[in-house]
């Protein structure tokens, strides 16, 4: 089976502290996005949440490393501390956490059906047929 976890990437209080002063206001940014990624894995391999969550931090820095302003080795040992891609790295300057997707909405239709009366139309056809095609008695 595949599964596919989600993880939400933001900056930590040292990041958002130094990163103004040591990459500059436009550059730092960059850095202190929030970000929602995710990841796929199977379960009849060795990957597990944990070992997932490493691959995506390692990624982040990466990608990180990717922008102008970090992409040599001095500019990244000055902005970054350091120019490896490495967990440490990662974990200085963010925080990442899973999130917990068990429930797509797809399992709340049900609810949408019951409160049929209460629905507002959006002016978006689409959205407005999907909610028709939800709450047509059987």
């Amino acid at each position: 089976m595949r599964h596919i976890s989600y993880f939400y990437i933001e900056p930590t209080a040292e990041a958002k502290s130094t990163f103004p002063e040591l990459a500059g206001a436009g550059s730092a940014e960059l850095l202190l996005e929030a970000k929602l990624t995710s990841r796929y894995w199977a379960d009849r391999s060795a990957w597990r949440p944990g070992t997932v969550a490493k691959a995506v931090k390692l990624l982040h820095v990466a990608v990180m490393r990717e922008y102008d302003f970090l992409s040599r080795a001095e500019d990244a040992q000055k902005v970054l501390g350091s120019d490896a891609i490495s967990i440490q790295v990662f974990d200085r300057w963010w925080t990442l956490r899973e999130l917990d997707f068990d429930e797509p909405s797809e399992h709340w239709e049900g609810y949408l059906a019951a409160l049929s009366k209460n629905i507002i139309p959006t002016d978006d056809p689409l959205v407005d047929e999907w909610v028709k095609e939800r709450c047509a008695p059987p």
